[in-house]
């Protein structure tokens, strides 16, 4: 049986496994270092998705009416946990967390200061344009930790981009209320009334 450590010729080329093994040791040492970061990793990246969740639904408890009065920890809980996971971030999608909790404590600070607690104009960027966060996040995770991970691919996502943009569903109102709610009803009604030949009210 031949020794690994005797030098070989392959195709007039000399090879001494003395040399290699250490080489070998180290690419074995850093797959396994680099394994259990990424491990790390992708539970920071779960933790800081968690984190914005929990921050908004706080954001809605907080702000969508006038008249609440809320703890503030979970305000401080949510940056004490982007801090803590921020080391295993790579810097792109560090870049992008800071920058929309920066966004979010902007908006917060806004509707605060200027009392604007329950008004329409906070209600609705409640209801679409802050939510919004939650699956642009789910879109930057998944570029950082799938290389295969495609936005732009595959089937149709029309309510995934759509989602992201927190824009307002067409026909609806700031209310949640289809703008034509009442042309509906009587177009509704109309159906009642020559499907059953009841006598209603339009």
């Amino acid at each position: 049986m031949r020794s690994p450590w005797t030098a070989q010729s392959f195709r007039g080329i000399s090879i001494d496994y003395r040399v290699l093994s250490p080489v070998k040791f180290e690419l074995q040492r850093d797959t396994v270092r680099f394994s259990k970061w990424h491990e790390k990793r992708v539970d920071a990246c779960v933790a800081v998705y968690v984190a914005f969740s929990h921050f908004l639904d706080f954001l809605r408890q907080e702000l969508y009416r006038d008249d609440q009065r809320v703890s503030l920890d979970p305000l401080h809980d949510f940056n004490r946990e982007l801090e803590k996971q921020m080391v295993f971030l790579d810097d792109d999608l560090a870049e992008k967390v800071l920058r929309y909790r920066g966004e979010l404590h902007a908006f917060r600070n806004d509707v605060v200061l200027h009392k604007r607690a329950g008004t329409e104009f906070t209600q609705t960027k409640l209801d679409y344009e802050i939510p919004a966060y939650l699956p642009r996040l789910r879109r930057d995770i998944n570029l950082v930790l799938d290389p295969t991970y495609d936005p732009n691919g595959g089937e149709a996502k029309s309510f995934l981009r759509f989602s992201e943009s927190g824009q307002r569903p067409p026909g609806i109102n700031a209310r949640g209320v289809r703008a034509d709610a009442g042309a509906h009803r009587q177009a509704f009604v109309r159906w009642l009334v020559g499907r059953f030949r009841i006598k209603a009210k339009i």
